[in-house]
């Protein structure tokens, strides 16, 4: 697959996503709400796969091998190091249990099923659990990694079986469809509708909408009005942050959570508009 030219409103955007949820984990009452950057990370991951993958089927380029291999290529390696780390810190420093816990929990992790593991046992993400789960975290690259094994097979499927038309179709009536479920469970099963994948697929399936209406129907951004795209992806920026500076409703709030995606979504669209539709970027 050939290299990636770099977009540095992609990267703007990630950083959005990175901070707050940094800001978050070390002094929460500052940004109680910046963990929404998960939700705004799971849309920009699906945009740029989306990408991705379009491209490499046109070319007739596509292989899962490669693309699987690619994606522990870049993860594997940084991922090992953080356990290998984090086990030898955790046999010095806890006890029997809590370091079998972690091994446990490191298992999980390599196996992409973190996200699995943590609905059984910590339960609610703000729960008092939670707090002695060294590798809570990998809950979300677990929910990118399954992601990233069955929507390939799905959307090749797709392109190759279907017209291009229908493609965004049913891109977009499965993110409703995982939207509507995120939206009853959080109501009954608040654990199940934050970690599992059926209820998070609607973020990164936002930005996969995204990627396909700006390949399969490329607007020719010359006619537009620079100054207005300019206010345009600021005001779509400024409904993240708005998500981000909310009061606190406790917990994953719906409300939040919809804002934070659809002005992700929204800013990503119009960056197609000012930069075409031809997306490149590495991930």
């Amino acid at each position: 697959m050939q290299k990636q030219q770099y977009r540095p409103e992609i990267d703007g955007l990630r950083a959005l996503a990175i901070i707050p949820v940094v800001v978050f984990h070390f002094f929460p009452e500052i940004l109680p709400n910046g963990f929404l950057g998960v939700d705004v990370f799971f849309v920009i991951s699906g945009f740029l796969i989306t990408g991705i993958l379009l491209r490499s089927f046109d070319e007739n380029t596509f292989s899962f091998r490669s693309f699987w291999g690619r994606r522990i290529r870049r993860l594997f390696p940084v991922l090992a190091v953080m356990i290998i780390a984090g086990m030898i810190s955790g046999y010095f420093t806890l006890y029997g249990d809590e370091w079998r816990a972690l091994a446990l929990q490191s298992l999980a992790t390599l196996g992409s099923s973190a996200n699995l593991l943590f609905w059984r046992l910590a339960g609610d993400y703000w729960g008092q659990s939670a707090e002695s789960t060294p590798l809570l975290h990998m809950w979300s690259l677990a929910v990118e990694e399954q992601f990233y094994i069955l929507y390939p097979i799905a959307l090749y499927l797709i392109h190759k079986n279907l017209r291009r038309s229908t493609c965004t179709g049913i891109l977009l009536t499965a993110t409703l469809l995982s939207y509507l479920l995120m939206l009853i469970l959080n109501t009954t099963h608040r654990a199940a509708a934050f970690y599992l994948l059926p209820t998070r697929s609607w973020e990164l399936l936002a930005g996969c909408v995204i990627a396909t209406l700006a390949h399969h129907r490329p607007v020719d951004a010359a006619g537009l009005n620079s100054n207005k795209r300019k206010l345009t992806a600021a005001l779509r920026l400024m409904m993240i942050c708005m998500a981000y500076c909310l009061p606190k409703s406790g917990g994953l709030s719906m409300l939040h959570a919809t804002i934070a995606v659809v002005g992700s979504a929204l800013f990503l669209h119009v960056m197609t508009l000012s930069n075409g539709c031809d997306l490149h970027i590495a991930l």
